[in-house]
């Protein structure tokens, strides 16, 4: 009777470390199967985005990518998408973009371009995409900016842009003013910066609409390469 204790309360004990090592696996696979990711913002309300999300991606689909060569995937860095202002650009909220290094002074314009920000909060999202067009002098003239813009307006990409945005984007003269306003809030908030600026749009969801803004070429961190949908 006595040995049949033992071997009963044995097996049990048994089991039960058998039990707490799947149960163990089991925490850890979920674990693994989650992958910390920075977050680029696709809308106005950039602030509100933390700088990281948790997501759950089992593979990287660049990873399995045979038209990407093994040089250029290892310059890449990985980004979840929060939001939608680059729905026409085929970028939707929880994408994941990969965004390849640049020089500020040499990639092709017009380009989708990853931008570095200060949030105002400490910890949440420091990066935004943009349609980036032009470059131009830092003190250039309203006069010469609003030339710019009329150029960019005329352009062939632009015009594709506008079919495919249709009644959401705004007349010209609409689009001037609202780079002009765009231009003549950022130079009183930095009337002592000497940076080149970049001319950009964005869909602005909550307006329903297309806008110009423009910010320094400082704040192009990369130039969006490859999109993948999670889902």
């Amino acid at each position: 009777m006595i040995t049949a204790n033992i071997l009963f309360w044995v097996g049990v004990v048994i089991l039960s470390i058998i039990f707490l090592i799947w149960c163990l696996g089991i925490v850890r696979t979920n674990h693994d199967a989650y992958s910390d990711i920075d977050v680029a913002c696709a809308g106005s309300v950039d602030n509100s985005y933390p700088k990281s999300v948790k997501v759950k991606i089992p593979t990287d689909p660049m990873t399995d990518n045979k038209n990407v060569p093994d040089a250029v995937k290892s310059t890449l860095r990985r980004y979840i998408v929060k939001g939608n202002s680059m729905q026409y650009a085929d970028i939707h909220t929880d994408d994941i973009v990969y965004v390849a290094p640049v020089s500020a002074t040499d990639f092709k314009l017009p380009a989708i371009t990853l931008l570095s920000f200060t949030p105002k909060t400490p910890g949440n999202a420091c990066h935004k995409i943009r349609r980036t067009w032009q470059i131009v002098d830092a003190d250039i003239s309203p006069e010469d900016f609003k030339s710019n813009v009329l150029n960019i307006l005329c352009s062939e990409k632009f015009a594709e842009l506008r079919q495919e945005i249709g009644d959401r984007c705004p007349s010209d003269s609409e689009l001037v003013d609202i780079a002009l306003a765009s231009l003549s809030r950022y130079q009183d908030a930095h009337p002592d910066l000497r940076e080149n600026i970049l001319i950009s749009t964005t869909f602005r969801t909550e307006r329903n609409r297309l806008e110009f803004s423009v910010h320094p070429v400082s704040a192009i961190a990369g130039i969006v390469a490859y999109v993948t949908r999670r889902r």
